[in-house]
């Protein structure tokens, strides 16, 4: 069973990413593009998600300058060509393109992982119950492929990582994943609001809990000013302001009701029974406050990539909504 279950995730990630690469490289334009992200001349404030950028510019500097000009100049002979040309793509970054697609999937399939480690240090449940969450999890993601960003599986990943780390206490773990996550994205903070509300005068000693909060903080202040100084000269802004110009519009739009309903129906789902959910998801989805008030004026509202944060919080939920609606030999695993 666990094998089938495997193969079959294995496929799936690879019918999603299929879907996702497919949307991804369209969007490459002349002020934003994958080349420009990995070489630091993008607009602000895209070229501050540097993690998979950087990590792809490293692995192709590594490749001989030798073995790049024989496959350069071989490419324009092949069907791979053809193809590159057709999507706008420029063939002599052909390596770029190859080890950041590969990163991307990589980095979906550490989010089938973490979301796993983060399931079983919540939950104790059968493995097919266990499994079928991790396919559903999968299954939602297309939901968020709008304007698909190269850093978007990478956030995902991370951060998913950095809940299952931080509920698990593996603190070294933590703070690796957590600078990692902050040259991927800034929202990596809220792992802090998380455990600053979770771990308050519980759980951990108070001196560690200052310690491992101070760290936090200066890290992210660290990494973003290195960040920002880093690319003070590229053109755009730390911020895209589109309030007035998008948002506004979007929520007084009348045919937006469907979706409000629709909200509100998962809503009910979300807190059916809330009292018994786990308390780490609980207080974990404190951060769908600033998520949704930091999307209202600087991103936009029906880009539901903005939310991927929330999203394994989110279905850890609806989880335990579906266990004890369907009576799954099922039960929350106590804190330590």
């Amino acid at each position: 069973m666990k094998i089938i279950a495997k193969i079959l995730i294995i496929i799936l990630c690879s019918i999603i990413f299929s879907i996702f690469i497919r949307g991804f490289f369209p969007y490459e334009s002349e002020d934003y593009n994958s080349v420009k992200m990995i070489y630091g001349d993008a607009k602000k404030p895209f070229v501050y998600r540097t993690f998979l950028p950087s990590l792809t510019r490293f692995t192709v500097n590594l490749i001989p300058g030798e073995i790049r000009k024989t496959v350069l100049e071989k490419l324009p002979m092949t069907k791979i060509n053809s193809l590159l040309v057709a999507k706008k793509m420029d063939c002599k970054f052909i390596f770029e393109y190859s080890f950041l697609s590969i990163y991307i999937y990589i980095c979906l399939l550490g989010f089938v992982v973490s979301f796993n480690y983060l399931f079983k240090s919540i939950y104790d449940t059968d493995i097919v119950f266990r499994y079928l969450v991790i396919i559903v999890s999968l299954l939602g993601l297309p939901t968020f492929f709008y304007w698909e960003q190269l850093y978007d599986f990478a956030t995902l990943f991370l951060f998913t990582l950095g809940l299952g780390l931080m509920r698990n206490q593996k603190w070294f773990s933590f703070i690796v994943v957590y600078i990692l996550s902050l040259f991927n994205k800034e929202t990596t903070i809220l792992l802090t609001l998380i455990f600053s509300i979770y771990f308050y005068g519980r759980i951990i000693t108070r001196k560690k809990y200052i310690s491992l909060l101070i760290g936090q903080v200066l890290l992210f202040l660290f990494i973003k000013l290195l960040l920002y100084l880093i690319y003070y000269n590229n053109p755009g802004s730390v911020v895209e302001f589109h309030l007035l110009s998008v948002n506004i519009k979007l929520l007084l739009d009348k045919y937006q009701l469907s979706v409000y309903l629709f909200t509100i129906f998962i809503m009910l789902i979300l807190f059916y029974q809330w009292n018994a959910k786990p308390l780490f998801l609980r207080y974990s989805m404190v951060i769908i406050i600033p998520l949704f008030l930091l999307a209202l004026p600087f991103g936009i509202i029906y880009e539901m990539r903005a939310f991927y944060e929330i999203y394994p919080i989110f279905i850890l939920l609806i989880a335990h909504t579906f266990a004890l609606t369907v009576n799954v030999k099922f039960s929350v695993i106590e804190e330590k």
